[in-house]
């Protein structure tokens, strides 16, 4: 699964996977990074289209640094409304930057 990441307005990060956009503000914890839900979008080029909190798919995420270079030990767990959770990984992940 690839997903793309950059500022989005407020100075959040926003993540964008798929037609999905999340909104994440980032703090120390634990020695990594914990990513606090601010809101969820559906995106459609540059058209952002916010979703109510009552549908929108809740993100639990935090990561920590892992042996390997660019590498990070990530937990993500992912529900929806109503229906319960998702999907869920706990594990290791390379990081690819971007070149251009």
């Amino acid at each position: 699964m690839n997903s793309t990441q950059e500022e989005g307005p407020g100075g959040v990060l926003a993540e964008r996977i798929g037609l999905m956009e999340f909104h994440f503000l980032l703090s120390a914890a634990n020695g990594g990074i914990r990513y606090q839900q601010k809101r969820a979008a559906l995106r459609f080029g540059p058209i952002r289209a916010p979703l109510p909190a009552f549908l929108a798919p809740r993100v639990d995420a935090s990561e920590v640094p892992a042996e390997g270079v660019n590498c990070a030990s990530v937990f993500v767990s992912v529900t929806l409304p109503w229906v319960g959770l998702l999907l869920t990984y706990d594990g290791t992940i390379g990081l690819i930057e971007d070149a251009s």
